[in-house]
């Protein structure tokens, strides 16, 4: 499902849903996919960067399969479109780095 893009990042094909939800989240078969693939075990969450933004994703089983649930408000403010689109999932090492310097 995923695939190693440079030594910092996994990429897969995901569909945007926007939702009401507080938080962008993903189905648990391609969370455990991400984390297996990215070896980022320790957070409990993703780094995403979704074309103009980065975000933290979380794991939530009702997410529909394939698809990265993100709140309506964030998916304005990054000017994102409904529907597929490649995601860059952040390695381990990557994603703590990026985290210091984004929250």
């Amino acid at each position: 499902m995923f695939e190693a893009l440079s030594s910092g990042f996994v990429v897969g094909q995901l569909s945007v849903l926007p939702t009401v939800g507080e938080r962008p989240t993903l189905g648990e078969p391609e969370f455990a996919a991400a984390v297996d693939s990215t070896g980022d075990r320790e957070t409990g969450y993703l780094l995403a960067h979704l074309p103009g933004c980065y975000i933290r994703v979380w794991v939530d089983t009702t997410t529909p399969a394939e698809t990265l649930a993100v709140p309506t408000a964030t998916v304005v403010d990054c000017d994102l479109d409904e529907g597929p689109m490649p995601v860059l999932f952040a390695r381990a090492t990557t994603a703590r780095y990026l985290d210091r310097w984004l929250w």
